[in-house]
């Protein structure tokens, strides 16, 4: 059993370092802009419209994770392998290729379900009041996916501050411009209508800003071999609807069938809040997967091991301070949202826990990832998903908000810790302990 050599402050890990510390600069203008924009959505709508908000915007996302057909994750580990071995030019066939059927499949899923807003409004969800809603932010799906992987380009690329801003921090720090500077009398409908518009907004500034500095577009295209990235996207896929669409929406969705517009307002809150925990360990983790990627595929096990420890200890560091002011000072934080959501303190507490359980176990689902053990990395999420999934259908119908959060936390938790044993099995090493 391989086990890491003693952490010391390599060549790799001062590269991580930097892009870490350039990333986290990024992360915290993102995650300020992001907790801003909920404040300004509470604030502006109230628990029970923003609840709507919410659950359209939930299953929007859930549309547009879909459309990328897991390859969020295939995508990094081919083109930073690509780009390590000076083949630049099939780094940008894959570019090209990815955008286009992605465009394709998110215009086409926009056109067919914008019709079917008021049946899965009034039928499944029992909420007519949600039709407008989901029908304006169906307007979203088309440049929120090409947003998201586009940020997966930029992580490849390891311009992990650009990725962190074109998927995390441009499109609510336009949002809360708009809201702080528009001399609007803010409703449901003109707030959907402005986050729409940000995301167009954003989308053109991304692209024409990845465009410009990256030369994987201009590229001419090569012959390739696209099976081994298939298979790569399709193991992937499961694991990104469990990871992006179960483990942070799945809660949301089922409050809205079985809970009030309200419930799911304090529960986003306190989720928002929840999230800080590892919002710093985000530029970790995308510098972090480029390198273990081109480090395997250079077979410097050494050098790759050791660095995932050190990794993990970062981000241990990083999450341990948010976690201790999101249990000291719930009502205080909380209060920002505004007075009806200081009782959402106990679910901030349970969200937290899990969160902290992430940060915790260290770079492992990257690191099943970047070995190409992307069917461990789908089972993992499989087992933190169906956790999710049985606990939201026991707890939410008669715990409601509570339920949602203990469903989510224990799902992180499942998660985390299987993928922790899976790369101890796989590669001898848990990274946070010897």
């Amino acid at each position: 059993m391989v086990r890491p050599p003693r952490v010391s402050l390599d060549k790799h890990f001062i590269d991580l370092l930097r892009g870490a510390t350039g990333g986290l600069l990024a992360r915290v203008i993102a995650a300020i802009a992001v907790f801003l924009f909920g404040v300004y959505i509470a604030r502006l709508l109230g628990a029970a419209d923003s609840g709507l908000f919410y659950l359209a915007l939930a299953l929007v996302t859930v549309l547009a994770v879909v459309c990328r057909v897991g390859l969020d994750g295939s995508v990094v580990r081919f083109v930073a392998a690509h780009l390590a071995r000076d083949e630049a030019p099939a780094a940008g066939t894959i570019y090209r290729r990815s955008v286009a059927l992605i465009s394709i499949l998110a215009l086409a899923t926009s056109i067919l379900l914008y019709a079917g807003a008021d049946t899965v409004s009034s039928a499944l969800f029992d909420k007519p009041e949600l039709s407008d809603v989901l029908r304006g932010l169906l307007w979203l799906l088309f440049p929120l996916a090409l947003l998201m992987i586009h940020g997966q380009f930029l992580q490849a690329e390891k311009r992990v501050a650009d990725a962190v801003l074109v998927q995390t921090g441009l499109l609510p720090l336009l949002s809360v411009a708009a809201f702080a500077l528009l001399p609007v009398q803010w409703s449901l409908s003109n707030v959907v209508m402005t986050y729409v518009c940000a995301a167009v907004v954003t989308l053109v500034i991304s692209v024409a800003w990845y465009l410009r500095s990256s030369g994987l577009a201009a590229l001419p295209g090569v012959r390739y071999d696209f099976g081994p990235l298939v298979a790569s996207a399709r193991s992937l896929a499961v694991s990104d609807l469990i990871n992006k669409v179960v483990q942070p929406w799945a809660p949301v969705i089922f409050l809205g069938l079985w809970g009030t517009a309200t419930h799911i307002g304090l529960f986003a809150a306190a989720n928002r809040l929840a999230a800080l925990t590892v919002f710093a360990t985000l530029p970790v983790n995308r510098m972090l997967a480029p390198k273990m990627s081109a480090l395997w595929a250079e077979g410097d096990r050494a050098t790759f091991f050791r660095l995932s420890r050190q990794a993990a200890l970062l981000m241990a560091g990083v999450s341990l301070p948010v976690t201790l002011a999101l249990i000291l000072l719930p009502e205080l934080l909380l209060g920002l949202f505004g007075k009806e959501f200081v009782v959402a303190r106990s679910l901030l507490w349970v969200l937290a826990a899990g969160q902290l359980f992430n940060a915790l176990t260290g770079p492992v689902r990257s690191m099943l990832i970047m070995t190409g053990h992307e069917k461990d990395h789908r089972m993992s999420s499989i087992a933190g998903g169906i956790v999710i999934l049985l606990l939201s259908i026991v707890l939410i119908p008669q715990m409601q908000a509570m339920g949602a959060a203990i469903a989510s936390a224990a799902g992180m938790v499942i998660n985390n810790l299987y993928a922790a044993w899976l790369v101890w099995r796989r590669l001898g090493v848990v990274p946070l302990w010897r």
